[in-house]
């Protein structure tokens, strides 16, 4: 009686050896990239422009995890109508909390900006 399961490891391996000559064929084919869109583009010249909280707009604002539009338009009318003797730092802000502030400076830790600066500066740091 002849031994079935030689007959399917023998179909196996041809089949693996196809599929692994198709799949070098394949890589050795490549396209020459696209172009990039100009909507990533821009994306790309957005990201790497200087992060300062001091400056950010609201679009800005809204890429720092935990903000939203809401939030993001609050954190800049707050930093417009500051005017006290002391700096305003994330946790001032309305519904911006311990965990969220932590958040927002490990992602601007993350890029290279010093999370200790405050959104905007007081009176006595001029």
């Amino acid at each position: 009686m002849p031994n079935k399961s030689c007959g399917s490891a023998g179909v196996s391996l041809a089949i693996g050896v196809y599929l692994g000559c198709a799949t070098l064929l394949a890589v050795g084919r490549r396209r020459a990239p696209e172009p990039m869109p100009e909507r990533v583009r821009q994306q790309a010249r957005a990201l790497r422009e200087t992060l300062d909280p001091r400056e950010m707009n609201a679009r800005q604002l809204r890429r720092l995890p935990g903000i939203g539009w809401v939030r993001s338009r609050a954190i800049v009318e707050a930093r417009e109508a500051h005017v006290g003797a002391e700096s305003l730092y994330w946790e001032d802000l309305r519904g911006i909390g311990p965990i969220t502030a932590a958040r927002i400076g490990v992602w601007l830790q993350g890029r290279g900006v010093d999370p200790s600066i405050p959104i905007a500066p007081g009176a006595a740091a001029d």
